[in-house]
């Protein structure tokens, strides 16, 4: 293997050998004492596309230069020297007694590994279905101002080890971190200028609209040093407020069976070269189902301002829950599950490894690893188009025989480059003629994917601006019938080509209009109709 993991690309039939066995090297040089026993041997006998890759999660240990593999389930860990070959697993904790923790034997999620001072610590999310927070009564129809899904007690766990595979014991097993009223889950950690974080997600069924939050450690890491604060809220995120999916109005009324708008899951954060902290956290949403997105916090700070970053999930397809490390020679590295796996030997949850590079404006996903997790992995070719964000069909009233100058809004927003150029055959604030007119518009970005839409903009002649005065009149519900006798008139006189017929008819119009300023008419309405009939006028032209 050379520098940088480059492993050759297995065969189908290399992918379907386990591999054999790889001694660990005995330290000092000569031979050993009679009464010295060798050091056992370790083995690896599991390649990566055999292991279930719900949210694995890979800690690169320099003091040791191994790898340790994580994931949702019993509190395992795994070892490697390559990202190939696996160790079978060795148990990390053991729960305490039951009268000594908060939380149940259900399965832990998301454990995840770091080195602080000198120890290891493990952050992953522990549960207790039997703590109720809040009870739904929607389903039985009892309270309609119950909360919309029963919730249960659920946050992340911290344990600390001298070594990374154990025994891991809990910082305080008794409660949480943060208020034990939050239903939380996948903790991680991170330290700025303030000290050590703990930066969780706040459950999606107990804020609907999911959160990423924080709550300052103390340098033990086993207590809260203050209070939550609120980071971003799923629905901060720009590429979902510019999603066509969730760009159709309001978000439905919850109900029983109402799914989350907003999810937050799997968050991470990590340096990038100028100091930012740059955050990589996972939702479903819009068209790219299970997604991997950033955020970055300019000021380095955990206290942001967080800025979501405004392009294409860098990870899509059902691919999430992502984790960032370096290697030991030195280059930086995703890896993913992909809940949906297909081709290589995995069907189901898998994990995918990446090459990224990470850049002040965020992660860049340079290539799929297959050598390493022997799956098919996300084409990094784009040949998605941009997509139009144009305005609805517009009506307006022209203001001269030449029709009327038009403002409208368009833009066009691919998902890996961001904005790019809109044309379009009619420009804003042009003037368009009496009629209707189709604007044409169309986007292309680098790789050549283009997009193309339109929308129109109906100019309204005299004729239907005077039609539209016998509606203003009827809602005034004048006794007098003068009113549209005048406007018969005037259209008549149009429909004959008589322009000095139909202006004399709208002055008649606008000497009745302001006669009953007051009385049968408002006087904002006869404001109104006497600035329309101006209009009208205008529009026949001299």
């Amino acid at each position: 293997m050379s520098s940088g993991l480059e492993v050759q690309r297995p065969s189908r039939r290399d992918l379907m050998r386990q591999c054999g066995t790889v001694a660990l090297g005995v330290a000092g040089t000569g031979l050993l004492a009679p009464a010295q026993q060798a050091a056992p041997e370790v083995t690896y006998p599991f390649k990566t596309w055999q292991l279930n890759g719900q949210d694995a999660y890979i800690f690169a240990d320099p003091a040791t230069k191994t790898y340790y593999r994580t994931t949702t389930g019993a509190p395992q860990v795994r070892m490697s020297k390559n990202l190939v070959d696996w160790t079978a697993p060795t148990t990390m904790l053991t729960n305490p007694p039951e009268d000594q923790r908060w939380f149940s034997n259900e399965m832990p999620w998301a454990c995840e590994m770091h080195a602080y001072k000198g120890k290891y610590y493990i952050f992953y999310t522990r549960h207790n279905s039997t703590t109720i927070l809040a009870k739904s009564e929607l389903a039985a129809d009892v309270n309609p101002y119950s909360v919309w899904q029963t919730e249960n007690a659920r946050a992340t766990v911290i344990a600390v080890a001298d070594s990374p595979l154990g025994p891991f014991t809990g910082l305080d097993n008794r409660r949480p971190a943060h208020d034990p009223r939050f239903m939380t889950l996948d903790g991680t950690f991170i330290v700025d200028e303030e000290g050590p974080w703990m930066v969780y997600c706040h459950e999606w069924v107990q804020k609907i609209d999911g959160g990423i939050e924080a709550i300052p450690l103390t340098p033990d890491l086993r207590a809260a040093a203050g209070d939550s604060i609120l980071l971003f809220r799923g629905s901060d995120a720009s590429w979902r407020r510019r999603a066509k999916e969730y760009n159709q109005g309001t978000t439905p009324a919850i109900n029983a069976t109402q799914s989350a708008p907003y999810v937050t899951d799997g968050c991470e954060l990590c340096r990038t070269p100028n100091g930012s902290l740059l955050m990589i956290w996972t939702g479903p949403g819009g068209r790219y189902s299970y997604d991997e997105v950033q955020a970055i916090s300019r000021s380095g700070r955990v206290r942001g301002p967080w800025e979501q970053i405004y392009r294409e999930p860098f990870m899509h397809g059902n691919r999430g829950h992502g984790n960032l490390f370096r290697t030991f020679e030195g280059k930086d590295m995703l890896v993913v599950m992909n809940r949906s796996a297909q081709g290589g030997l995995a069907n189901g949850t898998r994990s995918e490894f990446y090459d990224v590079e990470i850049t002040d404006e965020g992660v860049k996903v340079l290539r799929h690893r297959q050598d390493l997790d022997g799956q098919v992995g996300l084409s990094l070719e784009d040949k998605t188009p941009p997509d139009l964000y144009l305005p609805p069909n517009q009506v307006v009233d022209a203001t001269s025989p030449a029709g009327a100058a038009v403002t409208y809004t368009a833009m066009a927003h691919d998902w890996r480059q961001g904005p790019v150029p809109l044309k379009t055959s009619h420009n804003s604030g042009s003037t368009f003629a009496i009629g209707t007119t189709t604007v044409a518009c169309r986007a292309e970005d680098s790789a050549g994917n283009a997009a193309e839409e339109s929308f129109t903009i109906h100019v309204k002649g005299a004729g239907e601006q005077i039609a539209d005065q016998f509606g203003l009149i009827q809602l005034a519900k004048p006794r007098s019938g003068k009113f549209k006798e005048a406007l018969n008139a005037a259209q008549s006189r149009l429909e004959a080509g008589d322009k000095a017929g139909v202006r004399k008819q709208l002055n008649a119009f606008q000497q009745l209009v302001r006669a009953e300023s007051g009385k049968a008419l408002s006087v904002s309405l006869t404001n109104k109709l006497l600035a329309n009939a101006g209009r009208i006028a205008a529009v026949i032209g001299p």
